[in-house]
């Protein structure tokens, strides 16, 4: 039962972000070049980040010491995936490299595609402790 219990929210969310990047990279006209493309980078961050997330949390809240302080670990773990991704895509921002086929704003979809599913099964985590 407890491997159903991080499978289903694993596998959800890499279905809408599959379905999700699918959807933007056609809207954006960008075609799918898996590899020289930075929103597919993007969103490969992001998915990672939030299956880890997902992951851990689920795991973290069999702990009865970690139980209580969830909502911290989930707002530091939220800070360093902010500045994570600023040191790994900060050259598509500041730098002379400045992402010309990718508008900025574009980057913000899987940041609250990852943020959407991540609150989602955490607050879903959060009820069944209660």
């Amino acid at each position: 039962m407890k491997g159903k219990v991080v499978v289903w929210p694993a596998m959800i969310t890499v279905a809408v972000f599959i379905l999700v990047y699918v959807l933007h990279a056609a809207v954006t006209g960008n075609g799918f070049h898996l590899k020289k493309d930075i929103l597919f980078s993007v969103y490969g961050f992001h998915l990672v980040f939030s299956l880890t997330v997902i992951i851990v949390f689920q795991w973290l809240s069999t702990a009865q010491k970690a139980k209580d302080q969830l909502g911290f670990i989930y707002l530091a773990v939220m800070a360093a995936k902010l500045g994570l991704f600023i040191v790994l895509f900060s050259s598509y921002f500041f730098g002379e490299s400045a992402t010309s086929t990718v508008p900025h704003g574009n980057f913000l979809v899987p940041v609250f595609i990852g943020l959407a599913c991540e609150v989602t099964f955490l607050a879903r985590t959060l009820k069944k402790m209660e």
